[in-house]
This record gives structure tokens, sequence and C-alpha cells, in this order.
């Protein structure tokens, strides 16, 4: 199925607002003042895209502190680098960071951070132009930030407000690393500690440790709001545009201007219609894993579509048909007693719905994750050896027409860590 053919089901699929223009009407509206074949999709695409984005808002979360962190050097682990030793460390080795307050006024300041920002991204559909939040679950995330944001400045007040003796006792702390370093250098657990070393070793850290009034500046915690910029890009491609065609030659720039426009629309479109798409797609993937698993769909499954259905519902600001629908037949089968589900019917419902949603994703030009268990049976038993099932074994499952591979063994665990600045 081509991105031109799912793009038109998907605005077919978009519900009109009571009152709204005729698609056609639309369509050659739009197409007279562009110039183009009412015909081509796109022009619907300028509509519903000004449309959708005027159903919320853009959300963009900057955070920052005084980080409280040092470059660790060699000499601060008890490593004599000299010379080429210490060429190499400089070109092949990161030592780390060292930090000039304790963990624990630092870790529940991050742990905020965390949650602020996963709950950005869970409430909001990522675009080209930032996090864009459906203003029907917009107050809601707004209260929970805004609980954040004081709960933040509560747990940097704290640092502020002990600064001195955080300080001390951060000058107290390197000093006696100091010794243990310099006997680290030395070799000898015994031997006297110059305080001279002493000195040297605490004053490149209390140097650079921050001032009151740098930790206050540091600090922010601001939740910025902005619009889609999709009517004043049409705007203002209008404006050169008229200029434009006055001359032939110019004519090209009106076009590339009118191309450019058409990506931002598409892509605007499909980021959200992909990103709604791959959550339903995920969830019930993995809860028609557990059916095949199990022989029915068990608690955890059942909880996991109903947060689903849940969650679709309030994001579901476009009012997609299709998703709608898909909802409400989930929600029929959620509402039957365990026993009254028939695991032939689930697994066929399940089956339908994720196949209807890959097909999207991958029209979109998106992979959908396939779940870690989806490997049949007789793939689980090929896989093992000796009694236990060999790690790090890609097999692969054939799911319609595309091969998706999956990782047996362990997954791996790993955290990204989070730019302060980004949105």
């Amino acid at each position: 199925m081509s991105i031109k053919k799912i793009m038109s089901d998907l605005l077919k699929n978009i519900a009109q607002e009571e009152g709204e223009k005729n698609i056609d009407d639309q369509k050659n509206e739009i197409a007279q003042r562009l110039g183009c074949d009412p015909d081509d999709i796109r022009v619907r695409m300028d509509a519903t895209a000004t449309k959708l984005a005027r159903k919320g808002i853009l959300v963009d979360l900057k955070i920052r502190r005084e980080r409280f962190e040092l470059s660790l050097d060699a000499e601060d682990i008890g490593i004599e680098a000299k010379d080429d030793y210490q060429d190499f460390l400089n070109e092949y080795v990161r030592l780390g960071r060292r930090r000039l307050i304790p963990v624990s006024y630092l870790k529940n300041l991050d742990a905020l951070e965390v949650k602020a920002r996963r709950l950005l991204k869970e409430s909001s559909f990522y675009t080209a132009w930032g996090y864009f939040v459906p203003y029907q679950v917009y107050e809601e995330l707004r209260r929970r930030l805004e609980e954040y944001k004081d709960d933040y400045k509560r747990l940097h007040d704290r640092i502020l407000d002990d600064y001195d003796s955080i300080r001390t006792s951060t000058y107290m702390k390197y000093r006696e690393a100091a010794q243990e370093v310099y006997r680290t250098l030395k070799k000898d657990p015994y031997v006297g500690v110059p305080e001279e070393f002493v000195e040297n070793f605490v004053f490149r850290v209390m140097n650079a440790f921050p001032t009151v009034e740098e930790i206050e500046v540091s600090h922010k915690f601001e939740i910025n709001l902005s619009f889609v910029p999709v009517t004043s890009m049409m705007t203002e491609m209008e404006s050169r545009m008229a200029n434009a065609v006055m001359a032939k030659a110019e004519n090209a720039v009106a076009e590339e201007i009118r191309q450019s426009y058409t990506r931002h629309v598409e892509g605007f479109i499909s980021d959200l219609a992909a990103q709604l798409r791959s959550m339903i797609f995920e969830v019930v993937s993995a809860a028609q894993d557990n059916v095949k698993k199990h022989g029915h769909l068990p608690g955890p499954s059942v909880n996991s579509l109903r947060q689903l259905v849940s969650k679709v519902q309030s994001l579901n600001f476009m009012e997609d048909r299709v998703v709608i629908q898909q909802l409400g037949e989930l929600s029929d089968m959620l509402d039957k007693e365990s026993g009254d589900r028939d695991a032939g019917e689930t697994m066929d419902l399940l089956k339908k719905i994720a196949e209807e949603n890959r097909q999207v994703l991958l029209s979109l030009g998106h992979k959908p994750r396939a779940a870690r268990s989806r490997v049949s049976m007789e793939t689980e038993q090929q896989m093992v050896a000796g009694g236990r099932k060999r790690r790090g074994v890609a097999t692969y499952e054939n799911t319609g027409n595309t091969e998706i591979a999956v990782e047996s063994g362990r997954r791996r665990r790993g955290g990204a860590l989070m730019e302060t600045m980004a949105g």
C-alpha cells in the first residue's frame, strides 16, 4: 500500500467537525489559491493539518541547574601520568566525573527531571516542531508539571539553605581523599603526606565550587508554549508566491516553497498517526504473544489493554475512525468475564488490530517494534542447546510480508543520559 493511499485513508478517517466545509469545496478553494490540481491529496492535507494544529499546543521543557561536577583527572585517583602516558590518557581515555556535593542532594532532582520529561513524552506526539499536546490532555499535563516544578524548586532551595555546611563537608572530604591518593601514588600506606600536596589537591576542587549566586542563576524549570506554525507558514508561502508568479524565473522558487510546505504538513500528519498506531501495535502485539503462550488472555495483559484504551482515547484528538473502531472492539472483548472470552476469537481480534496498524506503520516509513516474545515454539526448541537456551541468537519470524529479527536471550538494559536543555 502506497503512502499516498495510506494518507488518503487517514484523511478520510479523521472526523470532520460539524459545520465544516465539504471536503471537495475545501479542495477546490485551496487548489485555486495554490494553483494545484484539486485531486492532489496534498491539498486536503493542508486543510486537515491546519485543523489538527488548532487542537493542541507545542510544549517545551527547559530544565537546568548547577550539576556540581568536575572532570576526573588521573592524579585524582592515584595514577601517576607523565609524558607519553599522559598524552595517551588525554587522547584515548575518559576517566569520568567527580561530584562537588553529596549525591543525596542530586538524585531526587535528577529523578524529578526524568519524571517531568517522561510525562511530557507520554502525553504528547513528537513532531518536527517539538512535543504536540492535544488540548484535551493539556490541563492535566500542566497540573502535574507544575507540581514537579514546585518540588524541583524546593529541593534546589535545600542546597542553598545548606550551602555553608555542604561546602565545609566537601572541603573536609577532599582533604581526606588527598591523603589516600598521595599514599596510593607512593605505594606506601604509612608515608607522610605533605600539606602542600593536600592543599593543591583540594584547591583544584574548591576553586571550582560554585557560589550561591551562580547556583541561584543556574536554576530553571520552565514550561514553554507555542503553536504549530502550519497556518503562519501557509500565509507566508502565499505571500511569497504572490510575488514569485510575476516572473517565470521565480516560479521555481514558488514551487520549492510549496513542496517544502507540503513536506512539513505531510510529516505533521504522519507523525501524529504513526505514534498513535505504534502505541496500539506494541501493546496489542504483546497481548497477542501472551495469548499464544498461555492459551488465554492473562490478567496483566487485560490491564495493559485497558490502559491502552484509556490512553489512546485521550490522545485520539484526530478522531481517527479506524482507531475508534479498534478501541471499541477491544473494549467489548475486555468487558467480557475472563471465562467468557474465547481464546481463538481473542487471538483473531488482536491479530487483526496488530496487522492493521503494522501495515499503516510500514506504509508511513516506520518500522514496527516487535515484541521480544514473538518467536514460534519450533524456533524456541531449535535455540535450546544442552538444556539451555543459547544467548544472543537472532532468529526470524515471518509476519506477513516482512521478516522481523527477534533476539533470544537476556534483553540488555541501557540508559540514556537526559540532555539538560532538551525539550
